[in-house]
């Protein structure tokens, strides 16, 4: 897995105020060590509806934290 843990546990973090009991996990590139760079793919698994709102809040303070951006998906 190619992010640090200081952006596990901000998703850890962020992720548990909006909703204790939602799972994050890491898709894409990153999750292959042995590739080079790419973009954040982040699944929030939860069974409350996000808004808009709160998930422009988390892109914005991951990228405020570590300039850097995430894909957001939701299913």
């Amino acid at each position: 897995m190619r992010i640090s843990k200081e952006m596990q546990d901000f998703f850890k973090t962020e992720v548990a105020k909006r909703d204790f009991n939602a799972k994050v996990n890491l898709f894409g590139s990153r999750v292959d060590d042995t590739r080079k760079s790419g973009d954040i793919d982040i699944l929030i698994l939860s069974k409350k509806k996000w808004d808009i709102s709160d998930i422009l809040k988390l892109k914005i303070e991951f990228y405020k934290k570590f300039r850097a951006k995430i894909r957001y998906c939701e299913f």
